[in-house]
């Protein structure tokens, strides 16, 4: 995991989240179930903490990963959209829970030391966690989405603390 990804992760243990906002690919969104088309589509996500810190994340197609970035997400071009995210069904037990762990997700096919990871999975005092995981299959295609617990294949934890 990059230095400045880790280091806006560190920043989040004991925060609450106030805000998700996505910038979904207007395509992906029109694909979707509308129940899982928030978290599904791809595209960057805003969040908010309730101290007021902002950061964002965002997809590197070229390694496979996630990386967090401190500040608000940039406006993306015609093809994406604005979506405040943060009342839909899948925030509300998120939100303004306190941050107590995260975890790096990375493939067991990486290079021990690497320092990238698809993914990151959050764990909240009181509350079901989530994932923010690239993923490229024949399901989802250089993509970006956020879901419940992680479940898919075996992969390497890294503590972020």
């Amino acid at each position: 995991m990059g230095l400045n990804s880790r280091k806006v992760l560190k920043s989040l243990i004991g925060k609450r989240l106030s805000q998700v906002q996505r910038y979904v690919f207007v395509a992906d969104y029109a694909f979707y179930d509308p129940e899982t088309r928030d978290q599904e589509s791809d595209g960057p996500t805003e969040f908010r903490t309730v101290d007021g810190m902002i950061f964002h994340v965002v997809s590197n197609t070229e390694q496979m990963a996630v990386e967090f970035i401190s500040g608000p997400c940039p406006r993306y071009g015609e093809s994406y959209v604005v979506r405040d995210i943060t009342a839909n069904a899948f925030w509300p037990t998120r939100t303004n829970k306190s941050i107590e762990h995260i975890d790096a997700l990375q493939s067991l096919f990486s290079p021990e030391g690497s320092q990238f990871a698809f993914g990151s999975e959050f764990f909240f005092q009181d509350a079901e966690p989530f994932v923010i995981e690239y993923l490229s299959d024949e399901e989802h295609q250089d993509q970006m989405r956020l879901t419940g617990p992680y479940s898919g294949p075996p992969c390497r934890r890294i503590a972020i603390d």
